[in-house]
């Protein structure tokens, strides 16, 4: 039994240690794509968040969640500030909580959007994605990661790495026409690259007919059919 123990300790300690290694390692491994793309948003709402001190809306979520919002509109109607915290679904719905977690009031609106993913497996603990992030703008951030998830994301570490290998030739130009890069982020943390002026949908792709731009006919369903709800 006491050598059970001590083997079990030994392994234990070995463990622990290896694993602490890995994580401070992976903490100097940026990855200069997510510097350039809208995962800099967590840095940035981060930085914003702990500016407002007064009660604010705070949406939680993914890409979708930075992608489908128009904080202005939202901001100007209830008159509070609004924090757009979508990044990356794969950074985990446990870790996007907690990034956020302690710069909570009691007055504050908090609206979480978990993207489907997140029902399901272990996608709620993340993947590269989560070592991406955190060593490219948050490294304070591996605190946050309990045991459960460490070991978790261990498998990961040789994807990420081998992505940060790669990354490091990539420039600001060669993200500049892409959806998820990091220009057409506003403060609020919206991606707003979906102008129609540059980007046009198109008709043959989206199998939209001869119509280009929004389908206006949805729009008008839409409103005529939750109009009454929203407004009563």
């Amino acid at each position: 039994m006491k050598r059970f123990l001590l083997k079990f300790t030994i392994f234990l300690v070995l463990n622990l240690t290896t694993t602490s290694i890995v994580w401070k390692w992976m903490a100097i491994q940026p990855n200069n794509y997510s510097r350039l793309s809208h995962e800099i948003n967590i840095k940035n709402q981060l930085e914003r968040i702990q500016q407002i001190y007064e009660p604010k809306i705070i949406f939680i979520g993914g890409s979708g969640c930075g992608f489908g919002l128009c904080s202005p509109l939202i901001m100007e109607y209830y008159q509070m500030p609004v924090v757009n915290t979508g990044t990356n679904a794969a950074l985990g719905l446990r870790l996007q909580l907690l990034l956020f977690k302690s710069y909570i009031s009691e007055n504050d609106i908090v609206i979480v959007i978990p993207e489907y993913n997140h029902y399901f497996g272990n996608f709620y603990m993340g993947t590269e994605s989560v070592i991406r992030i955190l060593s490219s703008h948050y490294t304070e951030g591996y605190k946050l990661l309990n045991f459960k998830q460490q070991m978790h994301l261990l498998k990961y570490v040789p994807i990420a790495y081998r992505d940060a290998k790669y990354a490091r030739s990539i420039k600001a130009v060669d993200v500049k026409n892409s959806p998820y890069s990091a220009q057409y982020l506003n403060e609020y943390g919206d991606t707003e690259m979906y102008d129609q002026r540059k980007y046009p949908i198109s008709s043959k792709r989206d199998g939209m007919g001869d119509n280009k731009g929004l389908q206006r006919e949805t729009i008008i369903l839409i409103i005529a059919r939750f109009q009454p709800i929203l407004y009563k």
